[in-house]
């Protein structure tokens, strides 16, 4: 897309506008990593300390004036040359991923009864916000089933007790499409995301005549067996081969491991396509959304998630990628062995 009235990105760092963007690109996903900026300031004069470690907002004005920043995050990384400065800014997680302070959980010091949203809160307040607030914890939500850190216990890094025990809220309202949570960011905030359903009003259209450039796609090898305590469970009429998954849950009984298998089977089925969208259309929609793609090939036709998205802009352009999932598999063909 050309520049024009269209789109008017603009780059602030501590609240003063970066005149001199020359360039921006930004990435986010839902898999827990956190989100980036990398941009390209026509600044040479800035000094690198001056850099590091100031909150930057970007905000992309595709189509008007934003209201929110599509990004906030903090620089983490700049690189001058004799023309430019390139910064790298991670969303506000990087405070809990840089953490070189691990929690040793005890039975004198825990988080029994606490779930994800309210260990979280806690530890931002007691480690990250204490001069200063850089998350806000207004606006922390929970997950549906909620998880619980009660009888949590050893040594780990804050961001990875967000991201192994978040695995574990599934809502199985409806078995044959479980909805699991990913971790993402709203502006300065940290949020839980559940999966929409595919049959959910898509948040976007696209097709050859409306917004949809290019897509291409891969298609990963289906996992139809699951292993667990010594048992194999199957789904489909009786696929074989070696693409198979291993169980190793928590649960004490076969019928509860069986049950968890076969939620984590069908997750696996849902995620066996790849999906890579360039579009006009679809710069402000958020990760977990649903897009519709109408188009010919039966393969990818009809209702996906987005994954991912990455948006590269520069002074005379703005380019737009989205990564979409599809699949759902259909209950009556699970079978068990």
């Amino acid at each position: 897309m050309s520049r024009d009235s269209l789109y008017k990105p603009r780059l602030f760092i501590d609240g003063v506008e970066a005149l001199q963007l020359v360039s921006a690109k930004y990435n986010t996903t839902t898999n827990n990593n956190v989100s980036t900026l990398s941009a390209k300031i026509n600044a040479p004069d800035l000094q690198e300390s001056s850099l590091y470690g100031k909150k930057i907002e970007f905000f992309l004005n595709n189509g008007s004036e934003d209201g929110s920043p599509l990004f906030v995050g903090y620089i983490r990384q700049v690189q001058p040359t004799e023309s430019n400065i390139s910064i790298n800014a991670y969303d506000v997680r990087t405070f809990l991923t840089e953490s070189s302070k691990n929690l040793n959980l005890t039975d004198e010091y825990n988080y029994d009864g606490h779930n994800l949203s309210q260990f979280l809160k806690s530890y931002v307040e007691d480690y990250i916000n204490v001069n200063e607030t850089y998350i806000n914890v207004n606006k922390f939500n929970s997950t549906n089933p909620p998880v619980s850190l009660t009888g949590l216990r050893g040594d780990f890094k804050p961001y990875d007790i967000l991201t192994s025990n978040l695995s574990k809220a599934i809502d199985i309202t409806d078995i044959q499409e479980p909805l699991d949570y990913s971790m993402s960011v709203i502006e300065d905030s940290i949020v839980f995301l559940k999966k929409k359903k595919l049959d959910s009003t898509p948040s976007l259209v696209l097709s050859k005549n409306n917004g949809l450039i290019d897509y291409k796609y891969n298609q990963r090898p289906k996992k139809f067996n699951a292993n667990y305590m010594n048992r194999r469970l199957t789904y489909g009429s009786s696929p074989n081969g070696v693409f198979t998954i291993d169980y190793e849950g928590e649960d004490e009984y076969p019928a509860e491991q069986r049950h968890m298998a076969y939620i984590q089977l069908v997750n696996e089925l849902q995620n066996t396509q790849e999906i890579s969208v360039t579009s006009s259309m679809g710069h402000y929609v958020g990760l977990e959304n649903i897009v519709f793609l109408n188009v010919e090939d039966s393969n990818i036709a009809g209702a996906h998630r987005v994954v991912s998205k990455s948006i590269t802009c520069n002074k005379s352009s703005i380019s737009l990628n989205l990564g979409l999932n599809k699949g759902l598999p259909v209950l009556s063909d699970y079978l068990s062995q």
